[in-house]
């Protein structure tokens, strides 16, 4: 036998075994397969019977039935204390939510009052600055009126004004 001879037969002979090998690999997964399927029939058969005998006396699975029947009391405590919990939950976070509320709603009166006191102010200011603006303009206008006074003084000065002379020599001397 040659060599091509030889390497043809060990070719041959390695897709032979890998032929064998998927096959195997197939019926394998049928297997898993199939084993799957009769276990979760057998859980539905399984609970059907729970169900149904669940309650019976004097059955040969009555030990079995007492400890489902103790798992279910614990569960149904369990589901209660949950409840108890979301409910405690929620209370929590409806306090929560009231006094972000409530904080919320005191920081925009405090933000009002914080704007209120600054608009008084800016008013106050105003105020101010308009009394002293009037303040000015009274004083202006006292003065202005003062001047005028002074200006009509001195015009009544001028009007009034009499030229004092002294006597001249030829006022001494009688008149003949």
């Amino acid at each position: 036998m040659g060599f091509l001879d030889k390497m043809k037969s060990s070719v041959s002979g390695v897709s032979a075994q890998q032929r064998y090998a998927s096959n195997i690999r197939k019926i394998n997964a049928q297997i898993q397969s199939n084993e799957k399927e009769i276990e979760r029939l057998t859980m539905q058969v399984g609970i059907q019977c729970v169900n149904l005998h669940l309650e019976e006396p004097g059955t040969e699975y009555e030990n079995l039935f007492a400890v489902i029947r103790q798992y279910q009391s614990e569960n149904r405590a369990a589901e209660e204390k949950i409840q108890h919990l979301r409910e405690q939950q929620e209370e929590e976070e409806f306090a929560r939510q009231q006094a972000l509320q409530e904080k919320e709603e005191a920081d925009r009166l405090a933000r009002q009052q914080a704007q209120e006191a600054r608009e008084a102010t800016r008013q106050q200011a105003q105020a101010e600055k308009e009394a002293a603006r009037m303040q000015v303009q009274a004083e202006m206008e006292a003065r202005e009126a003062a001047h005028q006074r002074e200006l009509e003084f001195a015009r009544q000065q001028e009007l009034n004004c009499l030229l004092y002379t002294s006597p001249s020599p030829r006022d001494r001397t009688r008149s003949r």
